[in-house]
């Protein structure tokens, strides 16, 4: 299975930072993830903290710098993507 920085920022939705890979595996799992992100996360330990999750993403290897599709995320992070622009 190849995890994508997606599924990565679904997992830690709600995360706070810093935080460790322990830290980080255990909002994972509240979040329901996929057992493979799970383990990937507790990969990183609990020695090191990340201020953000794209230090976590850098740290995993993941190509995040372009993101080309917002409805994607906004579907992968839950969020009901209606196509109309909300109005204040």
């Amino acid at each position: 299975m190849e995890i994508t920085h997606l599924e990565i920022r679904a997992a830690l939705h709600g995360a706070a930072f810093p935080a460790t890979g322990d830290d980080l595996a255990s909002v994972a799992r509240v979040n329901q993830a996929e057992p493979e992100i799970v383990e990937l996360l507790e990969r990183l330990g609990s020695d090191d903290e990340f201020g953000t999750i794209e230090e976590v993403l850098d740290e995993l290897n993941l190509d995040h710098t372009a993101l080309e599709n917002t409805t994607e995320l906004r579907v992968a992070l839950g969020m009901e993507h209606t196509g109309s622009i909300p109005t204040v």
